[in-house]
This record gives C-alpha cells, structure tokens and sequence, in this order.
C-alpha cells in the first residue's frame, strides 16, 4: 500500500469509527492492531481523531480512540490521559477502563493498572483478556497466589500457548518446579514457535543445575531467533557454569558485535580473563565499562577484583571503600571487601609467625661423651 493510500485508508478508516460512535462493534485489537500498517498509519490516524476531538471535545469515545492510537505508538502517558478523559465524560464503559489499565502497566504503575482493573472486573464478566491481565499485574506485584487464581479463571476461557506460559511462570515463582516445566512444555506442544517458552524452560534448567537441558531448550529458540542477544547471554552463562570458559567467551563476544554496548556481556568477558589469569585483558574490559559508562560500579568492583588478584591488597581495600561510599546498599562489594580483610589478616599473622620462626634459635641434642664412645 502506498504512502496516498496509507492515509485515506487510515483517515477513512479513523471516520468510520469515529461515526459509529460510542456502540461501535469494533473490538480494541482490531482498532490499532493490525499487522499491515505502520507507525505512519498511526499518526495519519491520531491526526484525524486529534480534529475530531476538537469540533467535539465532548466525545467520550473520541478520546478513548485517541488513547488507543497513542498506545499504539508507545506514547503510554498520553494514552492514560485520553483514556482518564474519556472516563471523565462517560464512566459506564469498560472498555475505557480496560484502556486504562493496560496502559498504566505500560507505564509500570502496578497500583493504578490493578485499580482499573478491578473496575472492569465489576462491571461486566470476566473476559480471557481480563484475566490475563490482572494475573501478569499479580504477578509482577510479587503476589502469585493471586496471580495463579487470575490464571485458573482464564484456563477456563482460554487455551492458549502463551496462557500456559503465564501458568509455568507463576508456578516457578511459586517454587512447584515440576508443575511449572509440565505447563511451559505444555505451552509448546500448542504452539512449537512459542519462543518464550523454550526461554523460561532454559532459564529454570540452568537456575537448577541441568545444563544438558538447558542447551536443549535455549537451542530450540535459538533456531526461531539465533540472534536475540538475551538468548546468547543465557548461552554464555550455561557454558560458565559447566566450566567451559572458552565457550562462554565466544558467546558473549558475539553480543558485542551485536551491542558494542552491552554492559552484561563486558563484565563477563572481564570476569572470565580475570579467571583465567589474564590480568591485563580483564582490566581493559574493565576499562571499557567504564568508558561506556562513567562511574559504573561493575567496573569498580572488576578493578578491586584484579588488584586483590594480583596482590595489591591495599588498593583493592581503597577500591572497595570507594563503591561502598558510592552505594551504601552494594552487599556484594561489602562482603569481597570483608572477605580481603580477613584474607590480609590471616596473611599478616602467618607472616608474622614465619618470621618469629626464622628468629628463633635453633635446637639440636646435646653430644653427650661417654668413655666407651666411639669416634
């Protein structure tokens, strides 16, 4: 479709909804989603709903369509602006509320998603879009209890490949190991290029110790997408944890031709040579963290690493000092640091016992001469 034809679509498109108004039979996903189109659809859209809302600023749906053009365009403030408005004028709509919700979790507030949820929840049936949602809100709370009770409804509404993905991820927070692998694996049986499942089940393996497992899993969704940099991240920290240093190196060089700014996989590479003995490649890494970003304390606590390595305890204490001084809650710095304290101690009385050692005059038996001794 060309570039004229985009925008009578898209204008005509926008008119038709916004003539049937209010008892419009479109549902939200048929509104903005929708594969064929592109972000210039969407603003060509937006600018037609933004014209509508001026000759009728009192049009409750205007406004909700505007919101879930906005979302469309990743703009979720606005979004939950429009929809609020939209609210403000006719609040017997779920749809707007639903509008809402989603949004706000879009904008990561959990608190306020829920709220509207809840509120849609109260005014019509529960739908499978419903659920899914208040579960995944549940979910990221940190309240999983919840999360799977919003999950049980949706089974009931819902078989879908990624409905079974939300049940392992909540299964595994819950710690039923086994029953989470049964619905990821499941999840996969209805939907074989459901990568996400074959993601959770390689992180689950690696969390447990099956490496085997893990690369089984991680390989299948490497096949759908060999290039999703977190995919090769969990490859590197397979093979760093089988010992396979080699390997693990490999896999997050390829990130960085990928990301020449992936922080994750520069400390890796340092950690791994500091590993291996390689000093000075772990310090240059080190190095490039902090080019990459000033002040990061990842760098810091690889360079304290390397000084306690190479035997410059003093400096590594300074360095240690400093991240802690820098981030009072860094658990990590303060314990390495609390661990070369001790190591110094220990190093210091030995040496101190040597040296009182060496001091020390040294005994032998008395040659005791007897008459009947012999030369």
């Amino acid at each position: 479709m060309g570039k004229i034809g985009k925008s009578l679509f898209a204008s005509s498109y926008l008119i038709i909804l916004i003539m049937v108004g209010c008892d419009t039979k479109y549902s939200q996903n048929e509104i903005y989603i929708r594969p064929e189109l592109d972000e210039e659809y969407y603003k060509t859209a937006l600018s037609s709903v933004n014209r509508a809302i001026e000759n009728r600023p009192s049009s409750a749906d205007a406004h909700y369509k505007r919101a879930l053009l906005l979302e469309a365009l990743s703009d979720y403030k606005s979004a939950i602006t429009n929809a609020r408005k939209a609210i403000e004028l006719n609040d017997g709509k779920p749809e707007y509320y639903l509008c809402l919700a989603r949004n706000s979790y879009l904008d990561q507030n959990i608190e306020g998603a829920l709220k509207a949820a809840h509120q849609v929840e109260n005014m019509q049936r529960g739908t499978a879009q419903l659920y899914r949602l208040i579960a995944d809100l549940y979910q990221d709370q940190g309240n999983h209890s919840e999360a799977l009770n919003y999950n049980n409804q949706l089974m009931r509404l819902s078989n879908k490949s990624s409905d079974h993905f939300q049940r392992g991820a909540i299964l595994w927070s819950q710690g039923d190991s086994i029953k989470a692998v049964e619905s990821l694996k499941y999840s996969i049986d209805l939907d074989s290029t459901f990568e996400q499942s074959y993601d959770k089940l390689a992180q689950i393996y690696l969390l447990t110790h099956q490496y085997d497992s893990a690369h089984q899993f991680l390989d299948k969704a490497m096949a759908l997408d060999g290039n999703d940099i977190d995919r090769i991240f969990t490859k590197g920290e397979i093979f760093k944890q089988e010992g396979k240093r080699d390997s693990a190196l490999t896999a997050f060089r390829k990130i960085l031709n990928i990301d020449s700014r992936h922080i994750a996989s520069v400390f890796e590479i340092s950690q791994l040579f500091l590993e291996k003995y390689r000093y000075d490649s772990a310090n240059f890494y080190a190095n490039r963290i902090l080019d990459l970003s000033p002040g990061d304390r990842r760098a810091k606590l690889m360079e304290a690493r390397i000084l306690d390595k190479r035997g410059f305890y003093n400096g590594a204490m300074q360095k240690y000092q400093e991240l802690i001084e820098q981030d009072s809650t860094f658990n990590l710095a303060f314990q390495e640091l609390e661990k070369l304290k001790r190591k110094v101690a220990y190093l210091r009385k030995l040496k101190e016992e040597q040296q009182a050692g060496r001091d020390l005059p040294i005994l032998r038996p008395k040659n005791i001469k007897t008459g009947n001794s012999s030369r």
